[in-house]
């Protein structure tokens, strides 16, 4: 929403929201969904412990890439945010609690009560908007209980930079006058599927292949003679 990123999680009891949490990450040229469903998940064993943690719990995420990464140890852009979730999780159940923590993958957009409210604090979270700080758990604060700002993720800023090289080879195609001829082929071109198709494929054989698909083949004026 509005080019941000955010993170919300909503508690429930019964059916009923109790408590709502949201914090913004930034725009997402230097974040992504991704952390922003990490964070959520912070925020919502936050609550949990604030609730005294008895029972057993359920967590319900809409990212199932943010669940399987709750099992993994690999390091990767974004990961010290799961670090953090482990951190807190330790203190929400330590070591010898018998109490559990259910994780589900609850699909997005499909009317469930308590993942349309996160939702919609997202959204506030996504236009800039933080809840109170004394809401934010601390591992979101820096030491003077100030709310952090987060690093820059790696991740999203190569996919910026794949995006605006992306977006500079196409413009030249796009005002080639054989661009008309290829989009009648290909609305998608220039694609990443062609380019997979073709990256196993000689230098000369895919330069033949292009100019057969664009109508600028030597081809054209043999069958000219004929």
């Amino acid at each position: 929403v509005d080019g941000g990123v955010g993170g919300a999680a909503v508690l429930m009891r019964g059916g009923e929201v109790v408590k709502e949490t949201w914090f913004h990450l930034g725009n997402d040229q230097e974040h992504t969904v991704y952390e922003g469903e990490i964070v959520g998940m912070i925020l919502a064993v936050e609550r949990l412990r604030e609730e005294g943690g008895g029972g057993t719990m359920a967590l319900r995420v809409d990212n199932q890439a943010a669940i399987s990464t709750t099992n993994a140890f690999v390091s990767k852009p974004g990961h010290y945010l799961m670090d953090i979730l482990h951190d807190d999780l330790h203190k929400l159940i330590p070591m010898q609690d018998n109490h559990k923590l259910k994780v589900r993958w609850t699909p997005g957009h499909q009317g469930i009560f308590g993942n349309e409210a996160a939702d919609e604090q997202a959204k506030l979270a996504m236009r800039g908007d933080n809840s109170e700080p004394h809401t934010i758990p601390k591992s979101l604060k820096s030491c003077n209980g100030a709310i952090t700002t987060l690093p820059v993720s790696k991740l999203a800023l190569k996919q910026r930079f794949l995006k605006k090289i992306k977006d500079k080879a196409a413009t030249p195609m796009k005002n080639s006058p054989r661009y008309k001829r290829l989009h009648e082929l290909d609305a998608t071109a220039p694609s990443k599927h062609y380019s997979k198709r073709v990256e196993q494929l000689p230098r000369r054989h895919s330069s033949l292949l292009f100019q057969l698909r664009t109508g600028h083949a030597p081809l054209n004026k043999h069958l000219h003679r004929i």
